[in-house]
């Protein structure tokens, strides 16, 4: 038993230096966002961490400690190869998901998580979205430290000799009592004590600086808690901030105005339109007062329509801000409505309902729609014309996620020209999506890190300039209201938080010859979402929105401003006044803006009921 319980610390020990290593990589790997922060509390990050990590150690050790458990009472050799190649799997499984953790985190600023995994259900993706040297270095270190953690688990952990006694009567005293204490201390630390409540999240937050804060939280740890939270989440609300008659009433406080008024901006009820779904575009990079400037094209059009300068996305990527564009539906906790195809087909959507008024549609993208189930989601709303990378000729010059927006614009008009009127078209841009590989020569010279996003920008935006050059002589252009929205936003130069309400800022803009020219050139500063396309466009044209309850009537003059966020991790909510923004597993992390403590706890309340209600309409399909 002497060699057991010698083995058993030597691999606990293990575990705990082998999370610390790598939470040295996961800091290297973000030393961009870690300028300004002192060494102390990057070593505090160290600390608070141990709670989370003797968890995750015990976690590491439960199966094979069953298995040690197992060998000794079956009283074979061939036990110790088991367990060795047990433990030499778990160690290559923690690597992937520390260094998978450390590489996404520099992306999208969040941990590892269910939604994350849950994007490489088409395995490819991921890897051809990220940078070709991020991608590299996750492999590289997976193998590499895997290897040399393997080597070191090997020669100073494992046992290389042990003897079971022979006899069965003398190994089953030791197995049903010594073992079950061992067994019962593990079990321990998995749950962090035995107070009355199982060790949280929340004990490794310790810094208002959401970077170090995921230092210290042991990704595989997050992981396990955030895959059992989404099976036990899976058809219930895990948002309990208040009772559901409250939070009703909150939400419903605040689409609680007159409907039946609106500012009429259009100069016909039946126009075209043209949906750019603009992939991952920034405002504060698109707004730059830079020279030259990023989006030349875009900003032109900007002062002949109508620019909303306070416009933020609903979520945080692609399968939430596509269906909070075309269907008005919120983004909450970190579950994606597009990943379950029985409840789209259920959704309203702004494309049905003119379907129904007698337009023809069609939805066009340069990659591969699989990519979060967007496939699923635009066959369910039954566009007419559904045309992605695989419908067009095989000779054109491909990146790693599709067809260039410059080669796509061509195509895209071609269709649109085709299409019989009255007609709603959604082109989905694709090149400002990492990895950003453009086929052409780098023009944008400042940006820092964010350079060769800066780069895509000024690209992408000069395919849409292609695009008009095609369109703008047709028959049907002067009917046409373009639409321009991207379906979320990215870091930009100015390096904001997740959370922060202007780090989730969009540009929008309606354009076109069928806005009233006393209309043209405004600037809208009111605080608006991506939810409200769709109020607002069937507003203009005199149809119903009363399917789409999260959607407000921008040009309504007795519409409240207000936007939800979310992030992931969490959500925030966005007034004139100033914003709030929560973890969802440890709402004491709040960022604001507010200095005052009473609209802080206001706004905070009015964020939980939001996401509260927003959860429940998610588990109504």
């Amino acid at each position: 038993m002497y060699k057991v319980c010698r083995y058993l610390i030597k691999l606990f020990i293990f575990w705990i230096v082998f999370f610390a290593i790598n939470r040295i990589a996961f800091l290297i790997f973000q030393f961009h966002e870690l300028s300004g922060k002192s060494f102390s509390a990057l070593i505090q990050s160290f600390y608070y961490a141990i709670p989370l990590d003797i968890s995750s150690a015990c976690y590491s050790m439960a199966l094979p400690f069953i298995v040690l458990w197992t060998g000794y009472l079956w009283g074979r050799k061939c036990w110790l190869k088991i367990l060795q190649a047990l433990v030499v799997i778990i160690i290559f499984m923690q690597c992937a998901v520390a260094y998978g953790d450390a590489a996404l985190y520099t992306q999208w600023h969040t941990k590892l998580s269910w939604k994350a995994l849950a994007h490489f259900s088409h395995f490819t993706e991921p890897f051809r979205s990220s940078p070709l040297g991020l991608t590299l270095l996750f492999f590289s270190l997976t193998i590499v430290l895997g290897l040399l953690f393997t080597f070191s688990y090997n020669r100073i952990v494992h046992i290389r000799s042990f003897k079971p006694s022979p006899s069965f009567g003398k190994r089953l005293f030791p197995g049903i009592v010594a073992f079950p204490v061992m067994g019962f201390i593990i079990f321990t630390g998995i749950r962090g004590g035995w107070q009355r409540f199982p060790i949280s999240l929340s004990i490794a937050y310790y810094s208002p600086h959401a970077v170090l804060n995921a230092a210290a939280v042991n990704p595989s740890w997050f992981l396990i808690h955030d895959i059992t939270q989404e099976a036990l989440d899976a058809n219930q609300n895990p948002y309990h901030w208040m009772p559901p008659a409250e939070a009703r009433q909150i939400v419903d406080s605040l689409y609680s105005y007159n409907r039946d008024t609106t500012v009429s901006v259009l100069t016909t009820t039946r126009p075209n339109i043209v949906v750019f779904i603009l992939e991952n575009v920034s405002y504060d990079a698109i707004s730059a007062p830079v020279h030259p400037p990023i989006a030349p094209f875009f900003d032109s059009l900007s002062k002949q329509g109508i620019y909303f300068d306070n416009c933020y996305a609903t979520g945080f990527v692609s399968d939430e801000g596509i269906p909070g564009i075309l269907s008005a539906f919120p983004t909450t906790g970190d579950v994606s409505v597009l990943t379950e195809p029985q409840k789209t087909i259920h959704l309203p959507s702004v494309n049905e309902i003119l379907d129904s008024a007698g337009y023809n549609s069609g939805f066009i993208y340069g990659g591969m729609l699989d990519f979060g189930n967007i496939r699923s989601y635009v066959f369910n709303k039954k566009f007419n014309v559904v045309k992605s990378g695989r419908s067009f000729p095989l000779s054109l010059h491909r990146g790693a996620l599709g067809i260039p927006d410059g080669i796509m614009a061509h195509y895209a008009a071609e269709l649109v020209n085709e299409a019989k009127q009255p007609f709603f078209y959604c082109w989905y841009t694709l090149s400002t999506h990492p990895p950003y590989d453009i086929p052409v020569p780098k023009y944008i010279t400042y940006g820092g890190e964010q350079r060769d996003y800066m780069n895509t920008l000024h690209y992408s935006d000069s395919s849409l300039h292609l695009f008009f050059k095609n369109v703008e002589n047709k028959p049907w252009f002067k009917n046409t209201l373009f639409i321009f929205v991207p379906d979320h936003s990215h870091d930009s130069q100015y390096g904001r938080p997740s959370q922060s309400a202007a780090r989730n800022k969009i540009p929008m803009l309606f354009y076109g010859d069928v806005i009233k020219p006393a209309w043209r050139g405004r600037v809208i500063s009111r605080v608006v979402s991506q939810l409200d396309i769709a109020a607002t466009l069937l507003a203009q044209m005199h149809l119903s929105y009363k399917a789409f309850p999260w959607s407000k009537d921008i040009f309504n003059p007795h519409v409240p401003q207000f936007a939800a966020i979310n992030y992931l991790t969490g959500a925030g909510f966005v007034t004139p006044g100033g914003y709030v923004s929560l973890q969802d597993q440890f709402p004491e992390f709040l960022l604001t803006d507010l200095q005052d403590k009473d609209s802080i706890a206001r706004l905070k309340r009015i964020d939980q009921a939001y996401e509260q209600e927003a959860y429940r309409y998610f588990l109504k399909w």
